[in-house]
Order: C-alpha cells, then structure tokens, then sequence
C-alpha cells in the first residue's frame, strides 16, 4: 500500500485521492495558497520566508515550514524570528543581507503587533502573512498604524491552524484572504476587507488582482502636514489678502513652482495640505524643513531641497521635478564705454601690430633711400622727422618735401616701399572708416565671466551664503582652480547682501557671489529693474554649472504616500503641466521696470535693432576725449617748454648778474685805493699846514705884526678846502 510520510505520520494515498479538495502533492492548503500567489504575484524579486518559534517549534504547525521550503516555487531565504519581551528582531543576519534589494515577504507569526519591528515601512514590497489568531487579532491588526505602513499586504487566515487536532483541521477548507483600505476617510482610517477565499485548491474568484492599487481613489481628503521655508522661486511667502477681524493684518500665503505643483497632485489624489513654517530660523531652509520630517513633526518637507546621497540613506525623495545649479553671479556691463569706440574696430593684437610696423617702417626706408644709417646716428632728431613721415602716408597726406625728404628719392628700392605702405594703409584705413560708424552707433558687450578659471585670473573675492552647505559641497573637490577661489571665501547672512556686495566692489577687489540659481534669478527678477536702456552695468549668472542640483519633495523613509504622489508628479511633467504652473509664477512675480508684472527672460544680453539715427554726444565722447587728450598732451608740452625756457632765462640773468657784481666789486676796489692815497696827501698837507702855521704864529706872537689878519684868512681857506676833501671821500 502506497502512502505519503509527513512529520504527523504517514497518510494514505487513498485518503488523498478520495478528497477532491486535496492537492495531488499532499500539501496544506495554506502551503498550496501560497504557493500560487508567489507564483503569480512574487516572481520579481526575491522572497524572505520568516517564522516564529511558535511555527518553528511546534509539532503542529512546523509541517507548515517543511512543505513550504519543499515547494516554494522559487529560491527564497528563510530566518527565524526571536521575541524577546514587546519586541522581536531575526536571529542573524538575513535582513541586513537584502535591505537594498528587492525584497517580498512570507511571514508565519502568532505576533502581529511586532511585525513593524521587522518589517517597518513597505510601500512596494509584496506581503503574505500567515497568522495563528484569532478573528478579532486580526481585524484589530489591519485597523492599527502598523498594516498602513503595509501597503500591499495579504493576510491568510486559516481556520484550521487556530484549532488543534487533525480532524479539526481536515475539516476546515476554507482559507479567507483579507486586506485593507487605506484613507478611507480624511482622518486616515484603514478597513480591513476580505479579497477572496481559497477553496479546494483554487480562488472562488481567480480573476481579481490580490494586490491592487490602493490610492486609486486618492486620500479621501486627507490632511498632509507639510513644513515649508523660504525659497524662493519653489516655496515662497506673500501678503496678498486682508485679514477679517484685522484690516491692517494680511493672511500669508505661500506660492512658488512646488506649493502649486503639490496643489495639482491634490486636486488629483483628494488630499489637502497646510504649510507650515519650522520655528528654527538658523539654519538654512531645507535643513530645517527635513529636520522637521526627521521629528515626525511634518508628513513631508519643501523648500527647493537637493537630493544628496547622504539624505536619500535617510530620507524618501520623489521625482525630480527641477533642475538647479550652484552658479556665481557677478556684475557685468551691458557696453563697452563710448570712449573705448574709436579703437573699437580694430582688436588690441592689431593696433599693437600697425604701430610695430609703422615705426619700423622707418628703417627699411630709410636704408633704401640713403643705403645708410649713419645720418641717425648723427642726427637722432632725424626720427621725428620720420615719423611724421609715416604719420602722414597713414593719413594719405604726402606734403613733406624737401631736400632730405623720402619723396624726392631716385631709388626703385624707397618707392616700392613707399608705394607697398601707402597701398597697405589704403585697406587698413578704408577697413577702419567702415567699421568706426558701426561702433559708436551700436553698443558693443564686453565679455562676461562663465568659469572659474576666469573668475580666478580677474582675482575675484567670493562670497556664500553662511550655513547652505554650499562650502561642503566643495570640499572634497579635486579641482584646483574650484579649491583655491574659495580658500578665502567670504560669508554673508543673506541673499540681499551678497548681491549688494556685488553691485559694488568689496576691499577694493570685483565680487562674485556663489548661491542657487534660481533663488538668485528669481531675486534679480522681482527686485531689480531688467530694463538695460539707461543702466551701464547688470547682473550676470554664469554659464558652467559648478554643483548640479535635484530638487525633489521629501518624505520620512519608505512613506506608503510617495508611490502615489510620484505617479501624478510625473504626468504632470511629462504633460508639460509642470511647466505651465512654473511659467505662470514667473508671471505673477517677475516685473518690469516699470512696475507692471510681467515674464522676463533670463537669456544672456541681446544687441538692440539697429535703426537710424543721429549721433549723440554720447555716441562722439570718443573723439572728443581723444582730442581732450591731445590738447592736455600738448599743454602738458607748452608747460614743459615755458618752464625750460624760463629756467634758461633765469640761468642767463643770474650769469649776467654774477658778471655785474664781478665788474662793480673791481671798480670798488680801484676807487678805494684812490681814496686812500688822497687822504695821505691830505694827512701830509696838513701835518705840514700845521707846522707851518705852528711857524706863523710862533712869529705873529714874536713880532706881532699886521700881517695877522692875513694868516687868519688864509687858515679859514685851509679850513673850506678840509670840509670839501672830506665831503668828496
């Protein structure tokens, strides 16, 4: 007699045959149950077979596990599960081995509650449990918190294995499959739902999808919490309506690309969602918003967020729905200076070559003409003569002759030169003449700064936003030229101050501030004037893109909702709906600079039409400042000759006067030496006056005689010829 051994003793084959709802291997009907789901719904990923000791180690139910192993169409990992109090963990490994892969689930538990302790959040992973308890466990399980984080979830009960005894087991056959509604209403509830029964080894209705999709219907109006911050262009505040109790008090409101995308997704999904803001104001925006959801204090967080790989270990992010870029900003000029236009149509490499060949112009020509160079050695002032040589066949002004004049040579040799320059300076200056009215009329753009490199080399000081993180995104940069520009990077607290710092220049140094590019577009836009007409310089965000950005929506780890959100996020902008609402907030908030809202472009500086019309004085400051320059060169010179000739003059006359005093010093001289032998003569005369007068009167007094009177008169003559000799020296 043939027969089929099984841990609970051997079966016959007739008892087999002669029940119709037996299966032809032998197998429990739990076992052959879910061996069809896997078969149908579970061939995509891996399965995790886990058991508790009350399968594991029960005699009873330990057939469950053997025929499973046996049958399992296909491969599987299989662990133990250990309750240790309120908790329960898997003995080894298995887990930690499959957490990044995908993974389905078998469970034969007796421990509903605890299932979140293993599994945690599901929301793609496919789940077959099979419990040992009751109806009410059951029904108490797939109403708590802990099944909404299942989504796709099958729960088998089985009759039979909550009852002990073969015979109570062979009398039950039925095994019903439950399930449950999620968001059935606004506050989140979930009903549990019977899907179908397995009755002799085949579903009563084997047409129905066992795991269909949940939020088909959306959330039935539930509330999200959602923590938001500023940043603009995704998340934004504005003041647009009057509060009802108070009039001076305005209701904010919060706009930008995400608040109306998540607006379109719950029109589509029947939620609803409040925005609220962290009250940590310190840190940057999306680091506060994700520390938000990190505390369970927010369902999901917006506010322009970068999905990094650190964030994404422990964060849920949805689609990307906008690019954005860590880009510099600096402050560029929408022309070159008016002044700058007279030299506008050549390059500065071809003026440098037209004055290189004109000065040495001079030496070919003048070889040929007098096979020698002598005559500049002599006479070096013979340059000058040349270049104004030069001077005048750039001008086509051939006036100089003369006996030493180039144009009076007999030489072939001087004549081809001469003929080849004068040719040569036909084409340069109807080339120059041409193109000198095209740039005083139209505005020429000097070249912007794209890269770092050039950044770099025109020695720009950086600025950065203090706590974006956008310094640690660079610091494991291998670029050399990325590392030394933001050595010595500067920090500021907000957004409005490194633009500021921008429009002018900082320690004497040109400024170029490292943010988001959006953010500081959006900036610009809505608080600057775009209008070019009547401002000498703007704005300029670079073209390389330093650090690419993801910006998505996130969400606590593995959230069941994201799956449905991500779905309506990408219709969105595979529809070009995404768009639409991004254009529509530029808008709303981009203005002119005549105060009328209006969408703006943020393509690079565009020339103006040309169109004709009379030239300014703006438009002819060139030529004037360049005859500004000649005249200051020329008093500059005047200055320069009237100052030589004056000390010249004043060298001449201090000459002459030290001659003068040369001349005046002898004459002196000769006169005193004069002088001096006239007043010995004098000392003489009257030393010998006086003895003869001694003489007279010693003889007057002896004879005392008439002729007294006549010495008396002749002494008052002596005396008047004294006071004469004594006036005149």
């Amino acid at each position: 007699m043939l027969s089929v051994t099984s841990n609970h003793g051997p079966v016959k084959l007739e008892d087999t045959l002669s029940d119709p709802c037996q299966s032809a291997t032998g197998s429990l009907p739990v076992v052959s149950l879910i061996n069809h789901i896997a078969s149908k719904y579970l061939n995509d990923c891996s399965t995790i077979v886990l058991y508790d000791d009350y399968f594991y180690k029960s005699d009873q139910f330990n057939v469950v596990i053997d025929q499973l192993m046996k049958t399992y169409p296909y491969p599987s990992v299989h662990g133990r599960l250990l309750i240790t109090g309120r908790s329960m963990k898997v003995k080894g490994d298995t887990m930690k081995r499959r957490e990044q892969k995908c993974n389905n689930f078998v469970l034969l538990t007796k421990e509903l509650e605890m299932v979140s302790d293993i599994l945690g959040k599901q929301p793609d992973s496919r789940i077959i449990i099979v419990p040992l308890t009751s109806l009410w466990q059951l029904s108490s399980f797939l109403t708590s918190p802990v099944s909404q984080n299942l989504v796709n979830l099958l729960v088998l009960f089985d009759p039979s294995l909550t009852v002990e005894g073969q015979e109570a087991r062979n009398n039950s056959k039925d095994i019903i499959i439950y399930t449950h509604l999620l968001f059935t209403d606004s506050l989140g509830a979930t009903v549990p739902k019977v899907v179908t029964v397995w009755r002799c080894n085949r579903l009563t209705q084997p047409h129905l999808n066992l795991f269909p999709n949940k939020f088909q219907s959306g959330f039935n109006g539930y509330l999200f919490r959602l923590s938001g911050a500023q940043q603009p262009p995704f998340v934004f505040r504005k003041k647009n309506q009057q509060s009802k109790t108070n009039v001076d008090d305005r209701i904010t409101t919060w706009d930008g690309y995400e608040v109306r995308l998540l607006q379109l997704v719950s029109e589509a999904l029947n939620f609803t969602i409040k925005i609220e803001e962290p009250a940590d104001s310190e840190n940057a925006s999306d680091i506060r918003v994700i520390k938000e959801v990190r505390n369970l204090k927010a369902d999901f967080a917006i506010a322009g967020i970068p999905a990094t790989a650190d964030r994404m270990n422990e964060f849920s992010f949805s689609t990307v729905h906008s690019h954005d870029c860590a880009n510099f900003i600096t402050l560029t000029s929408t022309a070159l200076p008016k002044y700058r236009a007279i030299l506008g149509p050549f390059r500065l490499e071809v003026w440098i070559c037209l004055i290189v060949i004109y000065l040495f112009a001079i030496i070919p020509i003048s070889f040929s003409a007098r096979h020698t160079l002598k005559h500049l050695l002599k006479d070096p002032w013979e340059i000058e003569n040349m270049f104004w040589y030069v001077f005048g066949t750039f001008t086509n002004c051939f006036t100089f002759v003369g006996k030493g004049s180039w144009t009076s040579g007999k030489n072939d040799a001087t004549r081809l030169f001469i003929g080849t320059y004068w040719v040569f300076t036909i084409i340069i200056t109807a080339a120059y003449t041409g193109c000198i009215i095209a740039f005083i009329t139209l505005p020429a753009y000097r070249p912007v700064l794209d890269t770092a490199q050039q950044l770099l080399k025109a020695n720009y000081r950086i600025g950065i936003l203090n706590g974006s993180g956008w310094q640690a995104a660079f610091e494991n940069s291998s670029d050399k030229v990325t590392d030394k520009l933001l050595k010595k990077a500067d920090f500021v607290p907000n957004l409005e101050l490194g633009l500021k710092n921008v429009s002018r220049a900082v320690y004497w140094k040109p400024y170029a501030f490292l943010g988001s590019k959006e953010e500081m577009k959006f900036m610009i836009n809505t608080n600057y004037s775009p209008s070019s007409r009547h401002k000498k310089s703007l704005f300029h965000l670079s073209k390389e893109c330093f650090v690419p950005l993801m910006v998505s929506t996130v969400f606590s780890k593995d959230a069941v909702y994201k799956h449905p959100l991500d779905v309506i996020i990408m219709r969105a902008i595979q529809s070009g709906l995404f768009m639409k609402l991004s254009r529509d907030v530029e808008w709303d908030q981009y203005r002119l600079s005549t105060g009328k809202l209006m969408q703006v472009s943020s393509s690079n500086l565009k020339m103006g039409t040309p169109e004709d019309r009379q030239l300014t004085l703006d438009d002819t400051q060139g030529m004037f400042l360049l005859l500004g320059v000649g005249v200051l060169l020329a008093l500059i010179a005047f200055f320069a000759e009237c100052s030589i000739a004056l000390r010249k003059r004043c060298k001449a006359w201090l000459q002459q006067r030290a001659v003068d005093d040369a001349s005046t010093s002898r004459n002196v001289s000769v006169v005193l030496d004069a002088q001096n032998s006239s007043i010995s003569d004098y000392l003489g005369i009257l030393h010998s006056e006086n003895h003869h007068r001694s003489q007279i009167d010693d003889n007057l007094t002896l004879n005392n005689n008439p002729l007294s009177l006549s010495l008396m008169s002749l002494e008052e003559s002596l005396s008047s010829q004294k006071s004469v000799r004594r006036f005149s020296f």
